[in-house]
């Protein structure tokens, strides 16, 4: 008497590895159970992954102030950690202002300026004026002090340097984050000892970012 077994047409005949050699052996096989069994594999990591990562993050709206004529030099050196410029056009000197972390957004306020150069030099900075342009309130900033244009840009041919406008100690934040339109009047002297005045429409946008569940 004989017991006849059939097998099921798509059931693959080998057995699958125990350890991590033997599945290197049987992935390197070229039957097609091998591939197909590797292909589930993929398919069920990357799930896994897709579900993990959705479940991690959402997507939220994220309100900064931004300048537009040079949002572009101000989102390369931001955005690439101070190692690129983009937007100069070739232009030998530049004030860009980065008024992200101003936002309603931003719990922590702050406000800072980007000085952008081919050479290096030094730029005195007097004062700074901010207007509410909503409700025309306008508050003075004593700031006197000298920036160093010295932080040479790698691979091209500009330096740049940095200076605090708005900190923790602006005591007045609550009159203008959340303005939709900022006028940020700012007093410098030149390198030639020429007393300058450079003014800035702030406008406050919203945009997409990704938040990380902690």
């Amino acid at each position: 008497m004989s017991l006849e077994i059939e097998a099921h047409p798509n059931k693959c005949q080998h057995e699958r590895p125990a350890g991590w050699t033997s599945f290197t052996r049987f992935a390197l096989q070229s039957r097609p159970c091998g591939r197909r069994y590797i292909r589930e594999v993929q398919i069920r990591y990357l799930s896994l992954f897709a579900i993990i990562f959705v479940s991690a993050c959402s997507i939220v709206d994220v309100q900064e102030y931004v300048h537009k004529p040079t949002n572009t030099i101000r989102h390369s050196v931001v955005y690439s950690s101070h190692t690129k410029i983009d937007g100069m056009n070739g232009e030998e000197f530049k004030i860009i202002p980065n008024f992200r972390m101003f936002a309603p957004s931003y719990s922590f306020k702050r406000g800072t300026l980007i000085f952008a150069s081919n050479k290096e030099l030094n730029v005195k900075v007097l004062r700074a004026k901010i207007t509410n342009m909503d409700t025309g309130e306008s508050t003075d900033i004593g700031i006197n002090r000298e920036v160093s244009i010295n932080k040479s840009i790698p691979k091209a041919q500009y330096f740049i340097g940095f200076l605090v406008v708005i900190d923790e100690k602006f005591g007045q934040s609550v009159k203008y984050s959340g303005a939709q339109v900022l006028n940020l009047e700012v007093l410098y002297k030149d390198k030639s000892g020429e007393t300058i005045t450079e003014t800035f429409v702030l406008n406050l946008i919203t945009r997409k970012d990704v938040a990380w569940v902690t």
